[in-house]
């Protein structure tokens, strides 16, 4: 009966084998994410189809006003961005931190494509948005937001605000819709 027994814990060997691979392939992991964030950016994208022209949805996109109101976390934008190498400030909110960027435009190409580059004191953004014209009452907008934690532990934790910059990228792209697609007397112009 003894005998028996012993005979089921045979394979003790294999279960230590199984957690030291386990441990050896969390212990790689960890090493091999903080190799590949050591100077990495990390990238939001959106597309949505919008049934609003070029036009309607460019002066969201390039107005500073009007930025704000789609654009989410953003509160203030304090400058111009009319043509390429202009630099403002914006002011940002999330929830009760607030900070503020430096932002330039690297690329503006009318009714087109906004492309900028923003400083904080925490981190690095390149933001753009892309118009194309689908028709005459529908636009894609395409936007795309590269982030770049200036510390390294903040690259290390980043997936831990993933989720925030998420959110914030559907707002932002539901704001914009429902801000150029909502207005009636250009759905009226659109329809007739």
């Amino acid at each position: 009966m003894a005998r028996k027994y012993r005979d089921r814990f045979k394979d003790w060997n294999l279960y230590h084998k199984g957690v030291a691979a386990f441990i050896m392939a969390l212990v790689v992991s960890v090493f091999y994410h903080g190799y590949v964030v050591y100077d990495g950016a990390f990238e939001f994208k959106r597309e949505r189809v919008i049934n609003a022209p070029v036009s309607e949805v460019w002066q969201f996109v390039s107005d500073n006003e009007n930025r704000v109101r789609w654009q989410g976390e953003l509160t203030l934008v304090n400058g111009l961005s009319i043509e390429e190498g202009r630099s403002r400030m914006l002011y940002w909110q999330r929830i009760y931190r607030r900070w503020r960027a430096w932002e330039e435009t690297t690329e503006l190409l009318q009714e087109r494509v906004f492309k900028t580059r923003q400083e904080a004191d925490h981190e690095i953004r390149w933001w753009s948005v892309e118009l194309e014209p689908l028709g005459p009452c529908e636009t894609k907008v395409m936007i795309r937001d590269v982030i770049r934690p200036n510390a390294y532990e903040d690259r290390f934790w980043f997936f831990r605000e993933s989720d925030a910059q998420e959110k914030r990228m559907d707002v932002s792209i539901n704001a914009l819709e429902r801000w150029t697609a909502g207005k009636d007397a250009q759905q009226k112009s659109c329809q007739s």
